[in-house]
């Protein structure tokens, strides 16, 4: 496996105490050590350790190649690329689950290995590579940038669709360069290929699903709840029109963290929180922005501070329920 930064034991810790808050509010840092040998190595496996949120998953996916037929490049992946080791790359998925993802809630650690991710997509492993990079190995961010540049290109002129696709282009725009405006092309093309792919579609838990089929079905879901949530706030700092609806996976979020047909993840408490949030918010703004007298000016936003002391009781319910 490697040496890491962190145990495998803390990031289990970390996982098990609902790392967004506990990231995001900077709580408990933990030790910056070497990780034991005997840890496990999510890079060879989709995953075979028991945990109390996922029982032991076994698949027979050939992981150790991508899929280049669905991605025909002749750009080479990182580690392809001799660019980094893949055991440094397993260190910045480790470090990526516990200190971004958190920012985010876009990824599940338990599906998204690095041999998971390298085989079902290379586009999407280098800009995970690379925002690892941007915090936590700098001295490789510039070379993994301009690779993720060259797959981006190669994904708009050769029209790759996946859901992977999708988050590579939406990651492209989280921990992006202060100049950089491609902000609104790449949400606005991510957006546009989750509805091309039916990510919207709500599909909820099926009776005959394996483990890798439910969590590729939540993955899909949740890319779509994690983009429209990034699509109304960025339409809402910009004052430009939002791109995706309240369709039907939003209108069945209230309750989309409960589906999950394990233990609730935190994580997508946090997801289906923030819906709900932003569609306070645009309700809200909706309401402004119609014709009124001066008089009621003032219901909306008291409406909205009622809607708001209501969400902040039922999300914290839902995640002390969930812990």
């Amino acid at each position: 496996g490697g040496s890491g930064m962190f145990p495998a034991n803390a990031i289990r810790k970390e996982n098990q105490r609902n790392s967004f808050l506990g990231v995001v509010l900077n709580q408990d840092e933990p030790q910056c050590i070497s990780r034991p040998a005997a840890s496990s190595d999510r890079s060879r496996t989709l995953s075979t350790s028991h945990s109390p949120r996922t029982p032991s998953l076994q698949t027979s996916l050939p992981l150790q190649a991508p899929l280049l037929s669905a991605f025909p490049s002749d750009l080479k992946d990182p580690i392809a690329a001799g660019l980094i080791e893949e055991s440094e790359v397993v260190t910045l998925f480790d470090m990526f689950y516990l200190r971004l993802n958190p920012f985010i809630n876009l990824f599940d650690p338990e599906l998204h290995s690095v041999a998971y991710v390298r085989h079902r997509c290379p586009f999407l492993l280098t800009v995970m590579i690379m925002a690892g990079c941007k915090f936590f190995k700098t001295d490789l961010y510039q070379p993994m940038m301009n690779l993720s540049r060259e797959f981006a290109k190669e994904a708009f002129d050769k029209n790759w669709k996946s859901v992977e696709v999708v988050q590579a282009f939406a990651c492209l725009t989280y921990w992006k360069e202060p100049g950089d405006q491609r902000t609104w092309t790449y949400i606005g093309y991510a957006c546009r290929m989750a509805v091309e792919l039916g990510l919207n579609r709500f599909v909820g838990k099926k009776p005959y699903e394996n483990g890798l089929q439910k969590m590729e079905r939540r993955n899909r879901e949740r890319t779509y709840l994690v983009l429209w949530v990034h699509d109304r706030s960025l339409c809402m700092q910009t004052g430009k029109y939002w791109m995706l609806p309240e369709d039907e996976l939003v209108l069945h979020s209230m309750t989309w963290h409960e589906d999950s047909g394990l233990s609730t993840r935190a994580e997508d408490i946090i997801v289906s929180a923030f819906v709900h949030l932003r569609r306070i918010a645009s309700e809200t703004l909706d309401n402004l922005l119609k014709p009124v007298s001066h008089g009621d000016r003032d219901v909306p936003l008291k409406n909205c501070n009622e809607q708001l002391d209501k969400w902040l009781s039922h999300w914290h319910r839902e995640m002390e329920a969930g812990m």
